[in-house]
């Protein structure tokens, strides 16, 4: 069974091409989404990443671009690529910016379990 979502109705910002690039210009923020373009993950998944202050300021950065879109689950927020959304309003972007990245700077360094695992 899905897990509820118990978060309000969200509203999904607009894609702005300045922001969508803005938010791809960090390495942080593109190694997040090259591992929720295999499924979605919870927050917690992405700890290899930094200290907890810094990823909620990529998270919101990735949610504000339109980017990912962010639910509650329980106590958990689940992060999810907008892959879809993003490639029908400026096709080959995120695809071309993800691809470019080598197989090191995609690999977590520790084992990060998606959201359905959890």
């Amino acid at each position: 069974m899905p897990p509820v979502n118990d978060s309000p109705p969200e509203t999904v910002p607009l894609l702005d091409l300045s922001e969508v690039l803005d938010a791809l210009s960090d390495e942080t923020r593109r190694r997040i989404l090259l591992r929720l373009m295999g499924a979605d993950f919870c927050c917690s998944s992405f700890q290899d990443l930094g200290p907890k202050t810094r990823l909620t300021y990529h998270f919101a950065r990735l949610q504000h671009s339109g980017l990912i879109r962010v639910t509650k689950s329980g106590r958990r927020r689940i992060l999810s690529l907008r892959g879809e959304e993003v490639e029908d309003r400026f096709p080959g972007v995120l695809r071309s910016v993800l691809e470019s990245m080598t197989d090191a700077d995609a690999a977590p360094t520790r084992e990060a379990r998606p959201a359905t695992e959890i």
